[in-house]
């Protein structure tokens, strides 16, 4: 056969010894551990709080950051006694770095878009999570059968450039709402907050004809005493200092402990709505002065500004907005 007729295995092809292959030229380029070591001291002020967001030894971010050094030939960072400052040039540098670093985190988050579009991880707020879209996020699967969606209750917002979640759900104080880098959110709702209680605590404690009669009652609170705090400043209640009771953390806890009769809780229609249908919970009625349903701040979904579109983010937005929209209570 001749050779150029020759049908070559893939496998049987070799190099020859003479064939040298080299790279497009590229301007220099150290290493990524100095780069990223350099932009954790940068952003955090500091080579111990560097190397324990980098899981790494002081040592070694020191000579990582002594190695950048040489091979740029200046000084990036100098000690002081406050911690390390970046020099001039070093605060030149990381903005360009920051930017390059970035840049490459969003081409590696568009690249695997594709892949991934079937893949659905939702991070969310713990009380809205467990009471309002945990019993619903079944119908969304059952709709949605040909996602793997995942449903994470979590106290804290995901890193969205490390590709920790797709879409956050969250609860923002009044005009706390934070839209972080590469991002883009919508506005979901912003309920108001009643109190509410168990049918048997209330028929068991003396009648409320206002506000003011709370401070007399078992006050049930999440992290703190801020959410009573406000709830009595709009409903005129000057001398709320005057408000105790156990702190439980989480809205869940709080929604547990007043369904037992421990006490009242402040509710909004996604923490209580689905148990005062049932009648486990009523919402505490003043006898002679209405009770103000104060807004306290919104619900929000996060997500990547480039996964905005994409089909699964889309659908899970539009079916999380239309069933809010819908909810009766």
């Amino acid at each position: 056969m001749p050779a150029s007729k020759a049908k070559l295995e893939p496998s049987l092809i070799k190099a020859s010894p003479a064939a040298h292959i080299s790279l497009p030229p590229r301007k220099g380029l150290p290493h990524m551990s100095l780069l990223r070591a350099f932009d954790a001291v940068a952003r955090l002020g500091g080579i111990r709080r560097a190397a324990e967001a980098l899981s790494l030894d002081h040592a070694g971010v020191s000579r990582n950051v002594r190695a950048l050094e040489a091979w740029t030939g200046t000084t990036l960072i100098k000690k002081t006694g406050k911690g390390v400052v970046l020099t001039d040039v070093g605060l030149r540098f990381h903005i360009q770095l920051a930017s390059a670093l970035d840049a490459i985190a969003d081409a590696t988050t568009s690249a695997s878009v594709v892949a991934t579009d079937n893949r659905l991880r939702i991070w969310c707020s713990p009380g809205f999570a467990v009471q309002w879209l945990s019993p619903r996020f079944g119908g969304f699967r059952a709709t949605y059968s040909h996602l793997d969606a995942v449903l994470r209750p979590s106290d804290f917002s995901p890193d969205f450039g490390a590709d920790e979640a797709d879409i956050d759900v969250r609860y923002f104080p009044v005009a706390s709402v934070v839209r972080p880098r590469n991002t883009r959110l919508i506005e979901l709702c912003a309920p108001a907050q009643f109190p509410v209680a168990s049918p048997d605590y209330l028929e068991q404690h003396q009648k409320i004809r206002g506000a003011r009669d709370l401070l007399h009652h078992v006050l049930l609170h999440e992290a703190d005493i801020g959410d009573w705090q406000s709830w009595f400043v709009a409903n005129g209640v000057a001398d709320h200092q005057r408000i105790s009771g156990p702190k439980l953390w989480h809205a869940t806890l709080t929604m547990e402990a007043a369904r037992q009769g421990q006490g009242i809780a402040l509710a909004t229609r996604f923490m209580a709505g689905d148990e005062i249908a049932r009648g486990r919970l009523v919402e505490v009625i003043a006898d002679e002065h209405p009770l103000v349903r104060p807004v306290q701040g919104p619900y929000v979904l996060i997500t990547r500004a480039e996964r905005w579109n994409s089909r699964s983010v889309a659908q899970f937005r539009s079916w999380l907005v239309k069933l809010i929209d819908e909810d009766a209570y």
